[in-house]
Parts: C-alpha cells; sequence; structure tokens
C-alpha cells in the first residue's frame, strides 16, 4: 500500500468520524481505486469495508451491500476460514440484513457465525453466547419462536457458566426470552423473567441505570395484560423516578450512542476512535456520578480492555487498577463486575508472562468464588486451573502439584468432561511427577493429557504433537527406547506437517 493511497484511507476514516460523509465516501473511493490499480486485494476488501460502513451509518443499505458482499468475497477467496476478517465480514453483512428486517438472509450467516465461534473458542466461550443470542433475534424476526427459545436457552446457559448468574450479560439475555414470550402471549412466563432481569441488572448495573427504563416498560405492558393494576402503577412511578435522577434522558441516550460506537469500534480495530470515544463517556459519567462511581469504573475496564487490545498494556494496567479500587470500597467482592475485572486482571498479567502477580489476583479471586459456590461450580474450577498453571509457570511446583491435584479430585467424582484447559493440567502436572521420578503417575496423566487435547483438538494438531513429545521423554527415562523412538517418530510427523502448512 504506497503513501497516497494510505492517505486517502485516514483521511476517509477521518471525515467518517466527524460525520462528513459525503468527503469520506469520495476519500475512500479515492482509495479504492488506488488499491484496486496496485491489484492489493486484501487492501481493496478493508478499503470496501470502510466504505460500506459509510453507507451502512447513513442507512443506505443498498450500496453498503454490494460492497460487504465483495470483500467477503475476496476474504473467502484469499484467507483461511476462520480468519478475523472473514468473521468481521459475516458480522457485517448480517448486521444489515437484520437492520433491514431481511431475517431470512441473516439467519444463515449468524449460524455460520456460531459454528466458527465453538470451533474457534469452545462450546462454552462467552462470543458462542453473544451469537446465539443474534441468532435468537433472527429467528424471533421470522417469527420462529420455538427456535428462538432454544437459541436464547443455550446463550443462557452458557453466559451463566462464563460470567455469573448476576451479571448484566444475563439479565439482557433474560430480557430478550422475555419479549419472546411477551410477543407470544405468553404473559405469565414473561413476568417472571422480565423480574428476574430487573433484578440482575438493578445488582449489576445500579438501582439508577437509564438501562433498565425499557426492561421496566415492558414488564409494566405484560402487568396490565394480566390485570396486575397495583403492580403497574408501582413500576410507573418507579420509571418516572428513574428517569428523574442525575442523569438525564439525553445524557443516558448520547451515553447508550457512544458507547454503542465505542464497541463497533473496537470490534473492528479502530482503537484510536473507541479509546476517544470511552474517554469522553468516562468525563461525562465523572461529571454527573462523580470519580469513584462504579458505573465510571465499568467504563475504565472497557478501556482497558481497548488499550490491551491496542498494545498498550501499562495503561490498561492502571485503569485495571482503578476500577478495583472503585469497586473495593463501593461493591461487595463477589459482585459480577469486581469479579469480571480480577479475571481480566489476572488473564493481563498471565499474557506477560508476570505469573507470580498472576498468581496472586487469582488467589484473590479463588477466595471470593470458594466464599460464595459450590465445590464444582465452573466459575471455582476456572480458578482452580488458572492459578495451577501460573504456579507451574513461575515454577512453584510445589503450590502447582497441590492445586493440580485438588482440582482433579473435585473433577474426577464429578465425570466432569475433558476440555482443553483441563488437559493443560494433567499435562502440567504430569511434567511436575516426572521431574520427581513418579513416573507410573506421571505415565498416567500424560495419556490422560494426550487423550483429552486429541478429543478436543484433533489427532493431529500441534499441541498434540508437542504432549506426544513430551511423553517419549519419560519413556526415554524408564528405558522403553523402542517405545520412545515410535512415538518420537509420530510427535515429529504431526509437528512437520503442521510447520510446513503455517510456512504455506
Amino acid at each position: 500500500m504506497n503513501q497516497g493511497q494510505k492517505s486517502f484511507a485516514e483521511l476517509g476514516a477521518e471525515a467518517f468520524q466527524e460525520g462528513r460523509y459525503s468527503q469520506a465516501e469520495n476519500f475512500m473511493h479515492a482509495a479504492l481505486r488506488e488499491a484496486d490499480d496496485v491489484g492489493d486485494e486484501l487492501e481493496i476488501a478493508n478499503v470496501l469495508d470502510n466504505l460500506a460502513e459509510i453507507y451502512f451509518e447513513q442507512g443506505k443499505y443498498d450500496k453498503a451491500e454490494p460492497l460487504y458482499d465483495r470483500s467477503l468475497t475476496i476474504r473467502e477467496r484469499t484467507l483461511p476460514s476462520l480468519h478475523e476478517d472473514i468473521v468481521a465480514s459475516l458480522n457485517n453483512l448480517s448486521a444489515l440484513y437484520f437492520f433491514q428486517e431481511r431475517y431470512a438472509e441473516a439467519e444463515p450467516l449468524c449460524k455460520r457465525l456460531t459454528n466458527v465461534y465453538m470451533y474457534a473458542l469452545g462450546a462454552e466461550h462467552p462470543e458462542v453466547a453473544n451469537s446465539l443470542a443474534n441468532l435468537g433475534l433472527v429467528y424471533a424476526g421470522q417469527k420462529q419462536y420455538e427456535e428462538a427459545e432454544k437459541a436464547y436457552k443455550r446463550s443462557l446457559l452458557i453466559l451463566e457458566k462464563a460470567v455469573g448468574f448476576k451479571h448484566s450479560e444475563v439479565g439482557i439475555g433474560l430480557s430478550n426470552l422475555a419479549k419472546l414470550y411477551q410477543d407470544q402471549g405468553k404473559f405469565q412466563q414473561s413476568r417472571f423473567l422480565w423480574e428476574q432481569a430487573l433484578g440482575i441488572l438493578e445488582t449489576s448495573l445500579g438501582k439508577n441505570s437509564g438501562e433498565l427504563s425499557e426492561v421496566i416498560r415492558n414488564l409494566i405492558h405484560v402487568l396490565v395484560e394480566l390485570g396486575d393494576k397495583a403492580a403497574a402503577e408501582s413500576l410507573e412511578l418507579r420509571l418516572l423516578e428513574l428517569e428523574e435522577k442525575s442523569i438525564e434522558a439525553s445524557d443516558a441516550e448520547v451515553l447508550q450512542r457512544m458507547s454503542s460506537l465505542a464497541k463497533f469500534n473496537a470490534a473492528r480495530e479502530k482503537y484510536a476512535e473507541a479509546t476517544n470515544l470511552y474517554k469522553r463517556i468516562m468525563s461525562i459519567k465523572c461529571r454527573i456520578l462523580g470519580e469513584r462511581h462504579p458505573n465510571v469504573a465499568s467504563t475504565m475496564v472497557d478501556l482497558a480492555d481497548v488499550l490491551e487490545a491496542d498494545g498498550e498494556p501499562e495503561k490498561a494496567e492502571e485503569l485495571y487498577k482503578d476500577a478495583l479500587l472503585i469497586y473495593e470500597k463501593r461493591l461487595p467482592p463477589s459482585h459480577p463486575d469486581n469479579t469480571i475485572a480480577l479475571l481480566k486482571m489476572a488473564n493481563h498479567y498471565q499474557s506477560l508472562s508476570h505469573y507470580e502477580q498472576a498468581s496472586l489476583v487469582w488467589e484473590r479471586l479463588l477466595s471470593i468464588r470458594q466464599s460464595e459456590t459450590p465445590q464444582n461450580n465452573q466459575e471455582l474450577l476456572l480458578c482452580l486451573k488458572n492459578l495451577a498453571q501460573s504456579r507451574y509457570l513461575e515454577n512453584n511446583f510445589s503450590a502447582a502439584e497441590l492445586l493440580l491435584k485438588r482440582l482433579i479430585g473435585i473433577l474426577e467424582p464429578s465425570h466432569a468432561q475433558v476440555d482443553t484447559d483441563i488437559a493443560t493440567c494433567f499435562f502440567y502436572l504430569a511434567e511436575i511427577l516426572r521431574r520427581k521420578q513418579k513416573y507410573d503417575e506421571a505415565e498416567i496423566y500424560y495419556l490422560r493429557a494426550i487423550d483429552g487435547q486429541t478429543k478436543a483438538l484433533g489427532a493431529e494438531d500441534t499441541v498434540v504433537g508437542q504432549l506426544l513429545e513430551c511423553y517419549a521423554k519419560l519413556l526415554e527415562e524408564t528405558h522403553r527406547h523402542e517405545s520412545a523412538s515410535h512415538i518420537r517418530q509420530c510427535a515429529d510427523a504431526i509437528l512437520s506437517k503442521n510447520a510446513a502448512v503455517t510456512s504455506k
């Protein structure tokens, strides 16, 4: 990409952010012409996406659609099937169809996205839950209520395991299901879910959050349909009080629009634009609510996520710390916003290989989980898994061994499914036991690790090859040289094949 082309694309992006859509279109058309002249297909796809986005923002869907289509076609021809740019194209096109209420055309794209996320991230990942929720909206738009209900319920099950029942995302998921029942005239079921959603959102967002208004309005409608006038009138008063609180209705609308745009930009790796928007949101919230309010902290966490993704981990870390200090003073330790921030901080340290610091945060989170959840709760198991891995990676093998054995002791009686994370724990324990020359025990866990990763990732995955290499070391140390040679040959075949694919 030459300097002139880059300049046109940048000028177009700048004009778009400032709302100068006509100029943005002209710049992007110029950038597209230069990309076409150079013949850089991937850059052509990027510019097509940006130009389509400008049309999409103006509601010019008929102009955006062929551009999104062409961008997707190029990316599917030139990139691996699970590449993030293909996922972005599928999201763009499905969103376009959804906004036009072309639900039948959005449906296969949403299904494909769900399958991609399941394959790439695992069936229990929150992104799968979000994709299922979107699929539910598409079904609901077509009045395919049974299919929509299944999608919403699957989404909720994943979210409850991933973030906890009291998290705002679960409240939103319950709202989707409540609206589905409401649209079918199932008002009693709808009421129960709206009330649940309201309770969760009040806890996670605060009782004065402007985001409660839509839930309350729908609940009022359902109560009227059920003839419960007293409850409806009480909520009417609550809605009035909510709208008269410190965040004016206009401010709430502005914040919601800004937040949506910030998330939109972050998802498309437009980090500078997302950062500026989150900073403006923080400024508004600080003015209205004060600098140490949990709602301000939640925006700090959003901004930290963007900075982390944009390669500024030090700035992200400071924001995570500031947010956690606010949550400590204003929220109970088990509050979902606090636990999510701790989770992000632990992952932040883990990604930087700061394992000692990561371990301290995992221990803090584990302490919270132990005080409020059953022994085999998924959130508790996640903490144990990550703390054990972190202790192992900081070479604190004694602590890691105790944690790994505790984790396995919980999992085995419950017959929990062995996922790739648990298989990794088996591997770490095997390595520790091999170092201690407890070869019989070590071999059991090597084999369980290999079996688990094979089932989770496939027999020819690089991780399986690496595990086989480690297992071959144990065989050599126990003087089973013929077996070691065979296993090493299998490992070499897998690793060589994957190396050849990667180099293409």
